[in-house]
């Protein structure tokens, strides 16, 4: 094993919380195509940190593939990755070796490593342009494998030719992409761009942030409860309170008590969408196989028009807050609206935050009692 994987493997154990600790040599000499043993596809098995049990499954170039059992949720897929890095057919030959893999796997699935091209302009400090063909070819398959990048905390690049200016190139080769449901088991994880320490590239560090918490969210009216009729109920009633003060007090304290109103009504009767559907569900079965009154057929319309009223509310509910507009109202898809939802609200995460000396702050605690910087307007 070479100095820098042996330099890498101590700067990891440094981190104490959460993280799993080094595999066995046996199992790094294996993911380093190191092994002497011919049946490279032999079942080998490490407990990482005493919380995650991970089972190697297959070691054939450019993928390693492993499977992680949590001792708590549903197991998933790692895949750790190394594309061809010459040329774009190559490339291409190489990132196909993924849609084998997505092919044959129903897990959640997340895939780490080198992946030798690169997304966008932003990604790349050189005199050098963008290989636009390239980086289109790139997108377009991570959009076929239904996979999400992860995103980047500390250095925007993973690799550098190491030359001087002008001749200097960084681009970001190296980064985390996962499926949708991954992302739903662990939607605070974060990758961060390690110091490079003798190695062109930076070593990436997968985080999941499981102490990370959302703060308080503030009332907001969602267009949604305007379908339904005990909302413009609520609204009337409160509007319509006889008070006495100036105008601007008046209309303060009627959209206080709106708000307050709403806030338990959302809670109590709206909020409850999945509970509504399920009763709905049964009351609409009870009636097929109990209810043979002369009014049964007037019965039946009703109760599932009732399940179909809250479906529609379920489904307006997920489609507004995942602000998708292009699919058509009526599909049902309130799975995929969910995912894209909870996918949207980690895009929005603050994950690191820049202080006034140039130090990142990536500690939960610290980033929420950070007072933000005050600019004069200048950039």
């Amino acid at each position: 094993m070479n100095t820098n994987t042996i330099d890498n493997i101590k700067r990891f154990k440094d981190h104490d919380d959460y993280y799993a600790e080094p595999l066995d040599s046996s199992i790094l000499q294996l993911a380093n195509g190191e092994s002497g043993n011919s049946s490279s596809n032999s079942e080998l098995e490490g407990l990482l940190h005493n919380t995650l049990l991970f089972h190697i499954s297959g070691n054939s170039s450019p993928l390693w593939l492993g499977i992680a059992k949590p001792t708590s949720g549903p197991s998933w897929l790692f895949t750790g990755y190394y594309a061809s890095p010459y040329e774009t057919k190559n490339k291409i030959e190489s990132w196909n070796k993924l849609e084998s893999t997505s092919t044959k796997n129903s897990l959640p699935w997340l895939v780490i490593g080198d992946f030798n091209s690169i997304l966008h302009d932003n990604e790349k400090y050189s005199t050098q342009p963008l290989d636009s063909a390239e980086a289109n070819i790139f997108s377009n398959k991570i959009l076929d494998l239904d996979l999400n990048d992860l995103g980047t905390v500390g250095c925007p690049f993973t690799w550098s030719n190491k030359r001087s200016d002008p001749s200097l190139t960084e681009q970001r080769l190296d980064r985390g992409l996962t499926t949708e449901f991954w992302i739903l088991l662990y939607p605070n994880s974060t990758i961060s761009n390690l110091l490079a320490i003798g190695s062109d590239h930076h070593p990436i560090f997968l985080n999941p942030n499981p102490s990370w918490h959302t703060g308080k969210i503030p009332f907001k009216f969602f267009g949604p409860w305007l379908d339904h009729k005990d909302c413009k109920y609520i609204i009337a009633e409160c509007w319509q309170t006889n008070l006495s003060g100036s105008s601007a007090f008046l209309i303060a304290r009627k959209l206080k008590d709106i708000k307050m109103k709403l806030k338990v009504w959302n809670k109590e009767v709206y909020g409850n969408i999945k509970t509504n559907i399920e009763e709905s569900k049964q009351h609409l079965l009870w009636l097929q196989e109990n209810y043979f009154r002369a009014d049964r057929s007037t019965a039946l319309k009703t109760a599932m028009q009732l399940l179909r009223d809250w479906q529609d509310i379920e489904e307006h509910f997920w489609k507004t807050k995942s602000r998708d507009r292009f699919i058509k109202l009526g599909d049902k898809n309130t799975s995929y609206f969910h995912i894209t939802a909870k996918c949207r609200t980690r895009r929005n995460r603050i994950d690191t935050i820049q202080d006034n000396k140039g130090n990142w702050i990536e500690d939960y605690q610290e980033l929420k009692f950070h007072q933000p910087l005050h600019h004069d307007g200048h950039c």
